[in-house]
């Protein structure tokens, strides 16, 4: 199940609420989105009540959990995240904890091949909330890792992922030397770097659009015409990610899906 679309304060729908949705009918629910992060500039959804609509629908998933009112949490599609993230700054504490407690932890470093952006927040009952977004320099996604731990385990965690890289036998890159942060000028600090739906897709223009039945009937046919992963990529317009899941799930036949296996489909 996907939130895949929303309603804001204004009557707005935003997202794909024409999605094509799989099964059953589409179910609504309401998200409480936090005020502004004070020191932060606001985002277009700060401290909105919304209605989100979610189902198994035909979109590329992200990998950003939202906890509705009811308590329900939900998966949200790339292009519902793009447009509610700058607004979901923190995730509300357990009752009664401290409201001007810090809830969120944001981390950047890069190097001159890939960037690494953290984003820890605080949830219920002493529980972190991490996703991590690897990049190029340029903005191009190129790995995630998100999940949710005891906060008490982390230093552990911390422990276990320095060891992988110090010990393991495959190739570990960038060297930490490209972990530094590159040099700031005083008087124009570098912003950080933003991800949005737009910017995706000046190098994926089909990033976050339902597919076609027609488009995924040439994707099958260009899979088993010997077609490669990347150049399905640079073809249909969508991050290797998202063609490498579609020819898992349409069951397409060619050397591509045996890179997308590898790719982690």
């Amino acid at each position: 199940m996907l939130i895949y679309a929303f309603r804001d304060a204004h009557g707005a729908w935003h997202g794909d609420p024409d999605a094509a949705v799989e099964g059953v009918e589409p179910r609504r629910g309401v998200l409480t989105l936090p005020s502004t992060v004070a020191g932060q500039d606001p985002g277009v959804f700060d401290g909105q009540r919304i209605e989100v609509l979610y189902a198994a629908c035909d979109a590329e998933p992200s990998q950003a959990r939202y906890r509705l009112d009811d308590g329900d949490t939900l998966l949200a599609t790339w292009h519902v995240h793009e447009l509610l993230s700058p607004a979901y700054h923190h995730v509300p504490t357990a009752p009664g904890a401290a409201r001007d407690a810090p809830t969120t932890v944001k981390l950047e470093v890069g190097g001159p091949h890939r960037r690494y952006n953290l984003r820890a927040g605080l949830v219920a009952e002493g529980r972190v909330e991490i996703a991590v977004v690897v990049s190029t320099p340029d903005g191009e996604i190129r790995g995630e890792l998100a999940g949710e731990v005891d906060a008490r385990d982390l230093g552990e965690i911390t422990r276990l992922l320095t060891n992988v890289a110090r010990t393991a036998s495959f190739d570990l890159a960038p060297r930490p030397g490209d972990l530094v942060p590159a040099p700031r000028a005083a008087a124009e600090p570098e912003e950080p770097k933003a991800y949005t739906v737009e910017e995706k897709r000046r190098l994926y223009p089909n990033a976050y659009k339902p597919w076609a039945p027609e488009d995924e009937r040439r994707l099958a046919e260009r899979c088993a015409q010997g077609v490669s992963l990347r150049e399905l990529s640079q073809e249909f317009g969508r991050n290797e990610g998202a063609i490498a899941s579609r020819l898992l799930k349409i069951e397409a036949e060619g050397p591509a899906v045996e890179e997308a296996w590898e790719y982690g489909g």
